[in-house]
């Protein structure tokens, strides 16, 4: 255990010598192993007796910084000797020390947040050290951590001056990810039904990042759809949302269950794969998923919008028949990495070549689906080879015109107060969100614009300073 009171500089010391000798108390105790929590328990007492202490009128600029930092502590010291593990707390700490040693400019937001972070991921360090490791745009708050990936961390957050709901917030692995892929490849954020409404928002250095409405219903592996209906709106809504995609010369590149969502309609989420068609290799889809792999890209074949109707066809004929095509009972759907992927790889694209499994497939269709018009839909979105099957936006034709006893009404979506939508325009001009959205989303942000009733607005700085977004809009 490191002699933390010998370390604690006298009362007269800077604000700079009482961080430096915290920083290095804190680096004591993440090695300490299993006596970190008696440690910062002690850190967390010493710490509050000797920043109180501190003459903090001689320090006028440090007490704001004084009271972050005894938050940091205290907060340390509570969470991690009630919850969290000797091993996992001292991986916490270290982590903390890290930080503030790297980004002192960040102590405020850490103090802010640090207790909502240790909550949620209670001996958990990896994903507390993701939520420490952002520095997020102004106005956005890190909750958790949603899910962790190759290409991007997606965090739960809070953008208070926008929505009083969550938003997923994503971070990119690769700086230069959001400009190659997922934040100007969406075809048109927030301006069509069956796609997620997606952001691009800056931080102070210049890292781009997305927020998206995180949906009360995200679908997963083995959903179950409680009959074909389900499934007919399925395939009706992402074939939707499919056609707008493809009108716009791109393809999605990774429709599986995982990647959509569910609020009165299915949204089809996630455009990290988002490219222009056609993709001349499937080598960079790093997600391991296979499921719903077309046979073209099986083989190492172009990627085309008619892979993506084939993913479609493959959600739909899993959820009708209990597994995708060209997998047996019981075998192993997902999760596969490096060689183990392309053995499997290899294995699925002999079974595409292969009557025998082709038959099966069929044979399996036949038995779970009674509905003629549905099978066959099915089937042709299934066709091994990319020119017989149906387009995106045929498939939605279809079922609108032959499946349409199985589709539920389109229900509208509640109109937000005048000033709550305006408040949420201003706030992307206020943050730039303007300047960073692509040319479909500025005409989508300029029809919200033009749909506020200027009349309802009470207030005549609001009437103002709607017409000066307009006009500032339509100059864009």
């Amino acid at each position: 255990m490191p002699n933390i009171a010998t370390s604690i500089p006298a009362v007269d010391a800077s604000f700079a010598q009482a961080r430096g000798a915290i920083n290095s108390q804190l680096s004591a105790l993440s090695s300490c192993g299993e006596e970190t929590s008696k440690g910062i328990d002690h850190l967390g007492v010493q710490t509050s007796a000797m920043l109180d202490a501190l003459e903090t009128e001689r320090l006028p600029d440090a007490a704001a910084e004084i009271d972050a930092l005894k938050g940091v502590v205290e907060t340390l010291a509570s969470h991690l000797c009630a919850d969290w593990s000797d091993q996992c707390a001292a991986q916490a700490v270290f982590f903390v020390d890290g930080q503030l040693r790297k980004n002192p400019s960040s102590l405020h937001y850490v103090a802010e947040n640090i207790g909502t972070w240790l909550s949620c991921h209670v001996n958990d360090p990896e994903k507390f050290n993701y939520c420490l490791q952002v520095s997020p745009p102004a106005g956005i708050a890190i909750e958790s951590v949603l899910n962790a990936g190759a290409q991007k961390q997606v965090f739960i957050a809070r953008w208070p001056e926008v929505t009083p709901h969550k938003v997923a917030f994503k971070r990119f692995h690769d700086p230069e990810g959001t400009e190659s892929g997922d934040a100007f490849s969406h075809p048109l954020r927030g301006h069509h039904p069956n796609i997620i409404e997606t952001f691009p928002l800056g931080n102070a250095g210049e890292e781009v990042f997305l927020v998206e409405r995180l949906l009360s219903t995200t679908l997963r592996y083995g959903w179950n759809f409680r009959g074909i209906g389900e499934i007919v709106n399925l395939t009706r809504d992402i074939a939707h949302a499919l056609s707008f995609v493809h009108s716009y010369n791109r393809i999605h590149g990774d429709v599986k269950l995982e990647n959509i969502g569910f609020e009165d309609l299915y949204i089809l989420l996630d455009f990290g794969l988002c490219r222009s068609e056609p993709i001349e290799t499937c080598a960079w889809t790093p997600t391991g998923n296979v499921r719903a792999l077309a046979p073209e890209l099986l083989k190492g074949n172009a990627n085309t919008s008619k892979s993506d109707v084939w993913a479609l066809g493959s959600v739909a004929f899993a959820a009708l028949t209990g597994r995708p095509p060209f997998f047996k009972p019981d075998e192993k759907q997902h999760g596969f990495v490096g060689t183990e992927r392309d053995r499997v790889l290899e294995k699925l694209a002999k079974r595409a070549e292969n009557p025998t499994w082709q038959r099966d497939n069929d044979r399996r269709l036949t038995a779970a689906v009674p509905e003629l018009e549905l099978r066959q839909l099915v089937r042709e979105m299934l066709a091994l080879e990319p020119e017989r099957r149906p387009t995106a936006r045929k498939v939605f034709e279809r079922c609108n015109k032959c499946l349409t006893q199985f589709l539920r009404p389109v229900q509208t979506t509640v109109q937000a107060a005048p000033e709550e939508e305006l408040k949420s325009l201003l706030y992307l001009q206020d943050s730039g969100g303007l300047a960073l959205a692509g040319e479909n989303q500025r005409i989508a942000l300029g029809d919200a614009a033009k749909r506020i009733d200027a009349s309802q607005l009470k207030e005549d700085i609001d009437r103002m300073r709607l017409s000066e977004l307009r006009a500032l809009i339509e100059s864009l």
